[in-house]
């Protein structure tokens, strides 16, 4: 993916020709991993994290993020690969003593936006784009619209947050999640830096053996039509998320292949809205318990995790 947008990149003069937008959005985009890439160098260097392991750190961080959106592109299901964090992975191949602890401490500060990703702004910005070029909308006002409303999301989470855990107490109703996130970031650290974590030969094979695996299950479904196996399977069930809804995927599976062996891709499109219609009930139906539960002031069906 990097090789074919830098070459396309590179070649400006002759996508301005062929497409003026597309040379514009890879020039845009390659400035934009500039910009971001000195910025996050910046921040990292503000919380402790050296040069170094901050490269590292987000190579590993947005090597993830690709690999998630492809995920959600090709196979469409929810995405959450819990504790599958650059932190862990560094600590695992490299140890505790060669990273140190200003590292340690600097990594685990930023442990919020990759415990997990089930709500990762990525595969949500590629949709966004994919259904712009749909229907031919202006590609440089949906960037402005979806920075302005990452940035405002940020503000008024922030402000939730505070007041979510204020108004009820961190201690007492505050639960889940909102505590998760600094008690294992901080726990984990303790643990770092009172008994340390070498490196281990073990590690390292367990880490290539997965990518050997991951690699050989791609390279027989690009070979071979008929083979039933996704990578993505692979990787996505090394977390606990695939009970909530590993049921609901094979559901959908056998219901999609009993109306494309029996109805064909004609009936398969015209069921599409209905299936829509499904998950647009879900988000609708988990909405109106939340909207219960702020309405009666107590704990309704939880259908989120």
């Amino acid at each position: 993916a990097f090789d074919s947008a830098f070459e396309r990149g590179a070649h400006g003069d002759q996508l301005r020709a062929e497409d003026p937008r597309e040379a514009r959005r890879y020039r845009f985009a390659f400035v934009g991993i500039l910009i971001g890439t000195i910025l996050l160098l910046l921040w990292s260097n503000f919380v402790g994290v050296s040069p170094g392991v901050a490269l590292a750190f987000f190579g590993i961080l947005f090597a993830l993020s690709l690999a998630i959106t492809r995920v959600r592109v090709e196979f469409g299901t929810p995405h959450e690969i819990v504790f599958v964090k650059p932190a862990d992975v560094l600590v695992t191949l490299l140890g505790t003593n060669s990273l140190g602890a200003s590292n340690l401490t600097g990594m685990q500060a930023m442990y919020w936006f990759n415990r997990g990703y089930r709500c990762h702004p990525m595969p949500n910005y590629l949709e966004a784009f994919k259904m712009a070029e749909g229907r031919d909308l202006p590609f440089a006002r949906l960037v402005g619209v979806l920075i302005l409303a990452s940035v405002v999301s940020l503000v008024v989470t922030y402000f939730a947050n505070y007041y979510v855990t204020y108004e009820a107490g961190a201690a007492s109703k505050a639960a889940g999640y909102k505590r998760w996130v600094g008690q294992e970031a901080f726990a984990q650290l303790a643990n770092w830096l009172q008994f340390g974590q070498a490196p281990g030969a073990a590690n390292l094979w367990f880490f290539l053996g997965g990518l050997g695996v991951v690699g050989a299950l791609a390279g027989l479904r690009a070979s071979f039509l008929w083979w039933p196996l996704h990578p993505a399977g692979f990787a996505l069930g090394v977390s606990y998320a695939m009970n909530y809804f590993w049921m609901c995927v094979f559901v959908a599976w056998l219901v999609k292949l009993i109306i494309i062996r029996y109805g064909g891709m004609s009936a398969h499109r015209r069921a599409i809205p209905f299936f829509l219609g499904l998950i647009l009930g879900d988000y609708t139906i988990g909405a109106l318990w939340s909207l219960l539960a702020l309405a009666l002031g107590q704990a309704t069906y939880k259908i989120y995790i």
